[in-house]
Formats: C-alpha cells, structure tokens, sequence
C-alpha cells in the first residue's frame, strides 16, 4: 500500500501536495512503501498544515 492509499483511507484529501512530494521522495530516494508511510505520519504528527 502506497502513501496516496493510506491518505485516502483517512479521507486526508487536502494533503494530496503533500503525497505527491512524498512519491517523489520515495523514487528518489528508493525507500519502500512503509518508511515512505512511516515518514508521512512523522510530518502529520508535527503539525504540518495546521493552521
């Protein structure tokens, strides 16, 4: 399961900038779908996109 997938699955829509730059990330970097996950939660956790 993909970044995008996980977000659907929480019905996060608004973050769809935020999952296209982290499946860039992921191709450039080779990492697999769960670190990718991982450090999507990690930036969600920070506040990213709060007002």
């Amino acid at each position: 399961m993909d970044p995008k997938s996980v977000l659907m699955l929480l019905g996060l829509s608004s973050y769809q900038p935020l999952v296209k730059g982290t499946r860039l990330v992921v191709r450039a970097s080779g990492m697999n779908a769960r670190t990718a996950v991982a450090v999507l939660a990690a930036v969600l956790r920070s506040g990213f996109g709060e007002d």
